[in-house]
């Protein structure tokens, strides 16, 4: 019986030890940590300074706003790897100069909007949130812009393509067409 009771005692033991160290491992070393340098508060206002630097093709700014090369690499890409994208092979640096490309070739399209005055309204990401430690990816974002003048029509964009989070913290993914 004294057997089985340290038996008991020693299991009980392992798993409050495994259970403290997983606590210690997310507060000190993990997830907890994540800082996104110059991070916003939502998706919204994400897409609103997307769509602003766009618009005066204010390139620091979108500099700002975008997931940097780092953050990239050395916080997001260890959680997604080769599954996130359909080339085996893929690395983290090809992968993000790929997204950089595309942001690169997508950017110039939001300036057509600096001619029309209007607003940004019903913003949304239209695609399942998908979670990758312990980072979320909003997809398929998309706006409304209203033009002030009541005879043109409103426009759908689709350019922003996703929106990165992190502990609350949210960056621009990329831009796609």
């Amino acid at each position: 019986m004294s057997l089985q009771i340290d038996y008991k005692i020693l299991k009980l033991f392992y798993f409050s030890l495994v259970l403290i160290l997983a606590l210690l491992q997310e507060s000190c070393f993990g997830y907890k940590n994540i800082v996104l340098l110059d991070s916003l508060p939502n998706v919204e206002s994400v897409v609103k300074a997307t769509f602003e630097a766009g618009k005066n093709q204010d390139t620091i700014t979108l500099g700002k706003v975008l997931l940097t090369r780092k953050e990239h690499n050395e916080l997001f890409w260890p959680h997604v790897g080769e599954r996130f994208h359909s080339d085996l092979g893929m690395n983290a640096d090809i992968a993000y100069d790929s997204m950089a490309l595309e942001t690169k070739v997508r950017f110039p399209s939001l300036a057509a909007y600096a001619k029309t005055p209007g607003k940004i309204q019903n913003i949304r990401c239209v695609r399942p949130v998908e979670t990758y430690g312990p980072f979320l990816l909003h997809l398929g974002c998309r706006f409304e812009f209203v033009p002030n003048d009541p005879k043109l029509a409103p426009v759908t964009e689709t350019v922003i393509n996703g929106v990165i989070e992190a502990n609350g913290q949210f960056k621009l993914y990329h831009l796609k067409d």
